[in-house]
Order: C-alpha cells, then sequence, then structure tokens
C-alpha cells in the first residue's frame, strides 16, 4: 500500500507495511488426536499462504479457556508454523434465563450461538493492529491460494469470500431482518437479500470493522437477546452489513478449498483482476 503526501511542491510517496493476521476460533479437546484436522488446515496453510506472504503476518488461534498450554505445545509442535493461543472466554458470559426462551437448543446449543456472536462480533477487538484478517476456519484445508489474492489487498479492499449463500434458518430469517431494520433505522429490508458472503473462509479490510459506527451496529446486534434465542449467524449479519453499507462483496478467485465438516469444496481458479 502506498499514501501520497504534497510537500514543499514535491509528492512524496510513503509505502505503508501491510500487516496481515490469519484466524480462527478452535474448539478445545480432551485427546490432542482431536486436533488432526487443525493441524492439517495449519499444513495446508503454510504451504500455499503464507509461504506467499512478503509482509508481517501473525498466525491466531482463539479458544474458549479450553485448550490447555500442553495442547497447545502439542499444535504449535505439529504444525509448520508457531501459532499464537488467545483465551477469549470472557466473551462466552451470557444469560442464562435466556435458555427456556430458545426453541431449538436441540440443533444449536448455546455454543453455537455463542461462537457466532464471537465471530461477527468480539473478534475484531483482537485483530485492531493489523490491516487485513484472513479467517480460515479449523476445518478448513486451503488446496489453492493464488497470490495475486495478495497483491490485490489495498485500502479500497473490505471484503472477499469464495461464495455466496442463503440464510435457512427460519427463527433467523423471522426476526432478523425486522430487528436489523430497526438497528440500521432503515425503511426497507433490502439489505437482508440472502447473498451473503460464506464466512469459513474469507479476507476482511479490519478497519473498516472497527469503525465506530459499524461497531455501534455490531455492539446492538450482540446486546439483542434474540442473537442467542433465535441463533442468528456471522453469515447474514456480516452479508447485512455490507449490503446496508453498499459495499461490494468481492468473490475471490484463484482459489480452492475444502470445508470438512459440511463436505464441501469450493473451486475458483480463474484469478482475481487487478
Amino acid at each position: 500500500m502506498q499514501r501520497k503526501y504534497f510537500k514543499s511542491n514535491i509528492f512524496v510517496i510513503v509505502k505503508i507495511v501491510m500487516k496481515i493476521v490469519i484466524a480462527a476460533l478452535v474448539r478445545g479437546y480432551e485427546e490432542t488426536a482431536s486436533y488432526s484436522s487443525l493441524i492439517k488446515r495449519n499444513k495446508y496453510i503454510k504451504k500455499n499462504i503464507t509461504s506467499k506472504i512478503n509482509c508481517p503476518y501473525e498466525l491466531l488461534i482463539f479458544h474458549e479457556g479450553n485448550i490447555p498450554e500442553e495442547h497447545q505445545q502439542y499444535i504449535n509442535s505439529k504444525s509448520p508454523e508457531v501459532y499464537n493461543f488467545i483465551d477469549v472466554s470472557e466473551d462466552f458470559k451470557y444469560d442464562k434465563s435466556i435458555i427456556s426462551e430458545v426453541p431449538d437448543l436441540e440443533r444449536f446449543n448455546i455454543g453455537y450461538r455463542l461462537m457466532c456472536r464471537f465471530n461477527f462480533f468480539h473478534i475484531w477487538k483482537y485483530v485492531n493492529k493489523y490491516d487485513f484478517l484472513i479467517r480460515i476456519d479449523e476445518d478448513v484445508i486451503v488446496k489453492k491460494f493464488s497470490k495475486s489474492l495478495l497483491d490485490n489487498l489495498n485500502n479500497n479492499f473490505i471484503f472477499g469470500t469464495a461464495n455466496l449463500s442463503s440464510e435457512s434458518h427460519e427463527y433467523t430469517n423471522i426476526s432478523l431482518p425486522e430487528e436489523l431494520k430497526k438497528i440500521f433505522d432503515s425503511t426497507d429490508t433490502d439489505f437482508y437479500n440472502h447473498l451473503f458472503p460464506y464466512t469459513n473462509f474469507y479476507i476482511s479490510n479490519i478497519e473498516f470493522w472497527n469503525n465506530n459506527d459499524i461497531q455501534i451496529l455490531l455492539r446492538e446486534i450482540s446486546n439483542n437477546k434474540l442473537q442467542l434465542i433465535h441463533r442468528w449467524g456471522d453469515l447474514p449479519i456480516i452479508g447485512s452489513i455490507l449490503n446496508f453499507k453498499n459495499i461490494e462483496i468481492k468473490i475471490l478467485k484463484g482459489i480452492s478449498y475444502s470445508h470438512l465438516s459440511h463436505k464441501n469444496r469450493f473451486k475458483i481458479t480463474k484469478k482475481i483482476k487487478s
């Protein structure tokens, strides 16, 4: 990234060093063998992504205080690069009285709902010293990653994903559009167009999400008890905010990855245009 300054009739071009963070919220397990998918993820990140990064970057793993030190050491010993582990258990506190109001707790437990809340709201405070976040969930294996994706990161890039998706959860679709309409102070729900970005893998400009106006919106959504009761996910929330703010959601080209838990594979081979 470059910035131009005018000084004494001379344009001075200052090169700004971009900083990238690759991160995910990861579950803790009783047995170290259960981290096999995460370790495989880490190996492919080194092979196909960080080997192509020519700027400062950091690797973060968020956890709910349930990955003990010995497990952290095990993961790093089996991974080609060192990951920094951050305990975010404080962000998983909630009002337990709402449990009786949850209509489909057997489908999506409270931990899943809190995970969604972390991924659309709390995550941004942990990455505010970086320029771009590459979120790669623990069960995502990146098989191909074009260097052009890195070369095209600049101040104009806000959000890129592999694909778009609709929201299928009925309780979310009942309450979220109308609640967002009030939070956004909007006259309609056109932003809720079911063209939402996949969030198991994405690249995003961090400054956008830490902007005060966006943080106010995210906080209001997070504080709304229906987020936990009706299982509002990070996919429609992130997508709705981007749509409401008229931000282009770029479909990233030149990537291929597998999402193990959903048994999905994304393959987009055409390189992104400069």
